[in-house]
């Protein structure tokens, strides 16, 4: 369930009164991810499931509390399950990891832009990862960084680079 103060300049001040925003199937369930805000005071995060495929979506809410679907994931190729939340570039370009899917099945980076394109960035093939469950975090140059729990040399984890 999302929050927002009403007469609050921002997310993060504490509410006195609250908006709340109930999802459902079709627009995403499962949301309790890390969110991320811009500078105009949209809220951006995943739902780990729902959508039309039942693998997750993307949304953004903004500070009146309208809700855009911006992508939904196929359930394939794309990846199943976002479960890391989402980090933003100086584009406005949201990325993210999901838990599985992709090429090989073990979880995939991805990006969606402002206008919800989506972009399959990284599919993993156990040797440089398995199951990304943890985000991204994003350096001051712009790279990338995650985790993934299982996969590498010994099937413990990784730890990967993206350069946008």
């Amino acid at each position: 369930m999302i929050r927002k103060s009403h007469g609050a300049r921002s997310w993060g001040e504490l509410p006195s009164r609250q908006y709340r925003k109930s999802f459902d199937d079709d627009h995403g369930t499962g949301e309790d991810r890390l969110h991320v805000l811009d500078g105009k005071g949209n809220l951006y995060g995943t739902t780990s499931q729902g959508g039309g495929a039942g693998a997750g979506t993307v949304f953004k809410i903004d500070p009146t509390g309208k809700e855009t679907l911006l992508y939904e994931l196929a359930g394939g190729r794309d990846g199943i399950f976002p479960m890391g939340g989402l980090v933003r570039d100086a584009k406005g370009n949201l990325w993210g990891t999901t838990l599985y899917g992709g090429a090989n099945g073990f979880g995939t980076v991805f990006k969606v832009n402002p206008r919800g394109k989506e972009t399959l960035v990284h599919s993993f093939a156990m040797a440089d990862g398995d199951t990304p469950w943890a985000g991204l975090i994003k350096d001051g140059a712009g790279n990338l960084y995650g985790s993934a729990a299982a996969g590498g040399a010994f099937n413990f984890g990784t730890v990967f680079k993206i350069k946008p």
